[in-house]
C-alpha cells in the first residue's frame, strides 16, 4: 500500500509539470468562506409620490452604518478548454447594518428615558449564485475573474433595539420578520444580487486549489415592497479550498 501511494505521488508530480493547470482537470468542488462588511441602499418606491420620503432616506443614510457580514458555503466549478469556467455555490450569508448610537437631548432628568440607544438590523439568506469565469494559469498560479448572479432566499430578518438607562440597565428588544409592526413586514422572501470575484489561486499539488479574492454581492432587487425599498449588499475577502476531480 505504501509503494502504491509513493507511485501515485510521483505520477501526479510528473503530470503537474505542465504549464497550464487547467488542462489537467475539468471539475473542482470545495468549501468557501467570506468575511467583510454589509450595508443597504434605500430607494423610494416608484409607485410612491410622498414628498417627505427623500428626507427620511437622507436622515437614515446619515444615521445608519455598515456592520460585519459573513458567508459560508460549498463551491463547484467546471473548466472548459478555452479558459472559461462555469461555477455555482450553495451559501449561507449574513447581511448586517446598524444605527449610530443616539444620545437624546434631555433637558430634565427622567429615568424612563434612555441615555442612549441603537438599532441592529440582521438578515440571513440561503443563496445559489451562478458564475461565468475567465482563468489564466502560469505553472502553479491561476488568475481568475468571475461574474454572475445570485438568487437569495431570506431566512432571517431581525431588528434588535438596545437602550441604556441611567441606573446602568440595558433593555434589549428583538423583532423578527413575523412581527406585525416590524419594518420588514412587507418583505420579499426572494431577491437577486450581482456577484463578482477577481483573484488568485494557488495549486500546491495537482488535486488541490486554494483561492483568495475580493468578493462583491450587490442586491439588484429589494427585500421589501414598502414606500422605502431596501437593497442589501456586501463586500469582503473570500477564501476557498477545492479538490480537483
Amino acid at each position: 500500500m505504501k509503494n502504491i501511494a509513493i507511485l501515485f505521488f510521483i505520477i501526479s508530480q510528473i503530470s503537474y509539470s505542465q504549464s497550464d493547470s487547467l488542462k489537467r482537470t475539468k471539475i473542482s468542488i470545495g468549501v468557501n468562506a467570506s468575511i467583510g462588511y454589509s450595508f443597504r441602499n434605500l430607494k423610494q418606491n416608484k409607485n410612491s409620490s410622498d414628498n417627505f420620503i427623500p428626507g427620511i432616506i437622507k436622515l437614515r443614510n446619515g444615521n445608519e452604518v455598515k456592520d460585519v457580514s459573513q458567508t459560508l458555503g460549498i463551491t463547484f466549478n467546471y473548466y472548459f478548454k478555452n479558459k472559461l469556467s462555469l461555477g455555482f455555490d450553495f451559501n449561507y450569508n449574513t447581511f448586517n447594518y446598524k444605527t449610530k448610537i443616539t444620545y437624546p437631548n434631555i433637558t430634565t432628568f427622567d429615568p424612563t428615558i434612555p441615555l442612549k440607544w441603537a438599532s441592529y438590523f440582521q438578515y440571513a439568506t440561503l443563496e445559489i449564485p451562478i458564475y461565468i469565469g475567465y482563468n489564466y494559469s502560469i505553472k502553479k498560479i491561476d488568475f481568475f475573474a468571475n461574474i454572475g448572479i445570485g438568487s437569495h432566499y431570506l431566512i432571517k430578518a431581525n431588528t434588535i433595539d438596545q437602550s441604556w438607562y441611567a441606573d446602568g440597565s440595558v433593555v434589549t428588544k428583538t423583532f423578527d420578520k413575523t412581527y406585525s409592526n416590524n419594518f420588514n413586514h412587507n418583505r420579499n422572501d426572494f431577491f437577486w444580487s450581482f456577484n463578482s470575484k477577481i483573484g488568485i489561486a494557488y495549486n500546491p499539488i495537482k488535486l488541490l486549489c486554494i483561492k483568495l479574492s475580493p468578493e462583491l454581492k450587490y442586491g439588484i432587487t429589494a427585500i421589501n415592497t414598502e414606500t422605502i425599498q431596501t437593497k442589501l449588499f456586501s463586500y469582503g475577502i473570500n477564501l476557498s479550498v477545492s479538490l480537483k476531480l
